[in-house]
């Protein structure tokens, strides 16, 4: 067997090179740091790593790992933090929470063109009253028509955001599923349906439910 030839190294050689597959990564990300620094492209010095605390140069000003290893374990471990307000759910991996609550209820993964939506817009609280599911394109036509009302009483009433009630944001959602007739999956109504549908060994399907006010 041939081996890696960095001394101390046992794993073997990647076919038709003289280092193992760990080694090689590690000198093709090293010569790509020294070409983007030879171009001038690490203009911002000494950040420091989210991860590890240690201090390197890198090319964005908001850059917060000093590599991908460290940008891994950050993601893995949830040690990051995030730009938004969503809770994590923990357990291991990278899940936000809502998400997480929402596939256990309908037992099965969520679909890739799948979002969860919370209906008075406070993305910490996950109660199962608070949580419904629709499609990616339905969910930002919605919150593009929430921004549009918002702006528009905000324009009236600049106190409108500090006041705003959750019954009130919910009623606009509410009127905005009936004028658009989108399918949404609340989680809460679940009920028989998706249990009808796991007895017959398929998911259950998106039905139209409209959330209470």
């Amino acid at each position: 067997m041939n081996i890696c030839i960095i001394q101390g190294c046992d794993n073997e050689r990647e076919p038709n090179r003289r280092y193992c597959r760990e080694h090689y990564l590690a000198r093709q990300r090293e010569a790509s740091k020294s070409k983007y620094a030879e171009q001038g492209r690490f203009v911002y010095r000494d950040l420091t790593c989210a991860n590890c605390g240690k201090q390197f140069n890198g090319c964005r000003k908001d850059q917060q790992f000093c590599s991908h290893s460290c940008y891994r374990a950050a993601v893995t471990t949830i040690s990051c933090q995030a730009t938004n307000n969503y809770e994590p759910a923990g357990g291991g991996g990278y899940c936000w929470k809502h998400r997480r609550i929402a596939e256990e209820a309908l037992r099965r993964p969520l679909a890739s063109n799948e979002c969860v939506h919370h209906l008075n817009l406070k993305p910490k609280d996950n109660s199962p009253d608070n949580l419904v599911v629709l499609t990616r394109q339905q969910h930002g036509k919605l919150h593009a028509f929430l921004n549009k009302q918002v702006a528009a009483l905000e324009k009236v009433n600049a106190e409108y955001r500090a006041d705003c009630s959750d019954n009130r944001i919910v009623s606009m959602t509410t009127a905005w599923l009936e004028t658009t007739g989108a399918n949404v999956i609340k989680i809460s109504e679940i009920g028989q349906t998706a249990s009808d549908s796991l007895a017959n060994g398929e998911g259950p399907e998106l039905v139209r439910v409209i959330p209470k006010e």
